[in-house]
């Protein structure tokens, strides 16, 4: 539900469709007094948001997949002009990708209280997707190692991740 957007618990999404359900059989039931004919309505019912939560899911990934290699490559800018790789990811809050901004600016109030290493931890659980795990890993591999290594795997990171981008693009 926190990928798609959703704003609401998994307890509350689960007892609306319940109810849903419950309440659609009722009235299609009061008015036939026929269950057959009330079961397909209610479980039409019960289906719809979950697809179309799903949608929304399946966007929003896509939407931070296809975000990554402009973010990696706003980051390697940041670096070139001489700022620190903790510096260069809380700027993405504000100079980053629209998809990936709320998550930079989580990371930077994170990372004020914990440490950076906790909050790119952080901040991988909280995309949860292949793409984003990798990128987060060289951040964190970067930030345990230093900066002078961290630009070359960036930039080929960045070109790893386009291809990915491109080539799930042309799947679909």
């Amino acid at each position: 539900m926190r990928h798609a957007g959703a704003g609401i618990s998994a307890a509350r999404y689960r007892a609306t469709i319940a109810a849903s359900i419950v309440g659609v059989f009722v009235v299609i039931y009061g008015i036939t007094s026929t269950p057959a004919l009330a079961m397909p309505p209610a479980v039409a019912v019960g289906a719809a948001p979950r697809a179309f939560y799903r949608r929304r899911r399946d966007a929003a990934l896509a939407a931070r997949v296809a975000a990554w290699p402009e973010a990696i490559r706003d980051v390697l800018a940041h670096l070139g002009v001489g700022q620190t790789l903790h510096r260069s990811l809380c700027a993405l809050a504000s100079t980053g990708p629209e998809p990936l901004r709320a998550v930079w600016a989580r990371y930077e109030r994170n990372a004020a209280a914990l440490d950076v290493t906790t909050a790119l931890g952080l901040v991988r659980d909280e995309l949860a997707d292949p793409v984003s795990d990798r990128v987060i890993e060289a951040f964190a591999a970067a930030h345990e190692r230093g900066q002078t290594v961290i630009v070359e795997i960036l930039r080929s990171l960045a070109d790893n991740v386009t291809k990915d981008v491109q080539t799930a693009a042309e799947i679909v």
